[in-house]
């Protein structure tokens, strides 16, 4: 099992990798949920679980699309996920092919989540405020 964690200052996210026949643990801190951002099962590197050094295996086997939608099913809003790396439960592709667990996420908070709703909820304005509350042509009796 290999593990890389990549992470930025605006928007932290991280990336784990899981060798087939493994479990790949996606965790979270309290008060924060696991959101995928993209992940893929099947091989796009030679290097990654290899421990034989095989120069044979095919480096074009990619199921990004139906991974993202399947870890986003399972994972999405928990503070822990645990995913089987196995074709049982991900996309079967490449059936000859030593697989991996690429899965990249960010852990939201559930402040963030909470101030992102009230902030959806507040009025959106155009222009200048003060338009809307004086009109130099209209007098008031």
């Amino acid at each position: 099992l290999f593990i890389v964690i990549v992470s930025s200052k605006a928007t932290p996210s991280h990336t784990k990798l899981g060798c087939e026949n493994s479990t790949l643990h996606l965790t979270c801190p309290p008060g924060s949920y696991v959101s995928i951002i993209r992940a893929n099962y099947g091989r796009f590197s030679i290097s990654v679980c290899n421990n034989y050094a095989r120069p044979d295996i095919d480096t074009h086997c990619s199921s990004q699309e139906d991974t993202t939608t399947q870890l986003r099913i399972m994972c999405n809003k928990l503070d822990i996920c645990h995913v089987p790396v196995h074709s049982d439960v991900l996309p079967s592709v490449c059936p000859d092919t030593p697989k991996y667990l690429e899965a990249q996420y960010q852990c939201v908070s559930h402040i963030e989540v909470a101030e992102e709703v009230r902030q959806r909820r507040l009025p959106h304005l155009g222009g200048n405020i003060s338009d809307l509350w004086s009109d130099r042509n209209v007098m008031l009796n």
